[in-house]
């Protein structure tokens, strides 16, 4: 299971499991957790293409010629957003 699914599952199952007396779920704590979970992957992602780009650079190549698939694909091996 990648880390993004296992941290939704724990956000998600916390605000289930912690009702209030009026047995209410506290949406928006879960709410704030997944938005910064979210804003953190964006951060990785923006980071790790960047990273990217420069290797591209330093090995002659250049990035723009690279097919968006297979860059995806290589993002979603090297940040486990498949697993």
């Amino acid at each position: 299971m990648g880390k993004d699914r296992t941290s939704i599952i724990e956000i998600i199952s916390e605000m289930l499991e912690n009702t209030d007396p009026c047995g209410i779920y506290n949406t928006s704590a879960a709410f704030d957790k997944l938005e910064s979970l979210v804003t953190e992957a964006r951060g990785e992602a923006v980071g790790w293409m960047y990273a990217e780009a420069c290797i591209a650079l330093d090995n002659g190549k250049d990035i723009r010629k690279i097919e968006v698939p297979i860059i995806l694909e290589k993002a979603k091996r090297d940040l486990e957003l498949n697993t």
